[in-house]
């Protein structure tokens, strides 16, 4: 088992789970995720400095725009990256959150979020 293991663990109040990469799926599209690595330098950062935050999945019964899902299961809502790197790179599980509601995962994204600009590189 490799897990992708976050460097900082925001004070929230959902317990830090390692989850299996091959039971998440992804909201955004690859094609436009691929776009935004290359473009702001995803993939060196990952390397370089690895995952900074946990990623947050929401199951798609929990999901408060089930519209944007293509079938059920778990889905990442932030992270999608850092998801995607992992796969590519050999992992088996990555660390993350499961919630259950948008304000939940506001709450976490405000604590979180890093713009583009600003990865570490």
């Amino acid at each position: 088992m490799k897990i992708l293991k976050a460097q900082k663990y925001p004070d929230v109040k959902h317990n830090i789970i390692d989850i299996p990469l091959d039971e998440i799926l992804l909201i955004a599209g690859e094609n436009w995720l691929n776009k935004k690595m290359i473009k702001y330098g995803y993939e060196d950062s990952f390397k370089n400095a690895g995952m900074v935050f946990p990623i947050t999945t929401v199951y798609s019964k929990d999901y408060w725009t089930p519209h944007r899902l293509h079938s059920e299961g778990l889905y990442v809502v932030t992270g999608h990256k850092r998801v995607l790197w992992a796969k590519r790179n050999g992992y088996t599980h990555i660390e993350g959150y499961k919630i259950d509601n948008i304000t939940d995962m506001a709450s976490i994204r405000m604590k979180t979020k890093i713009s583009h600009e600003d990865i570490p590189k």
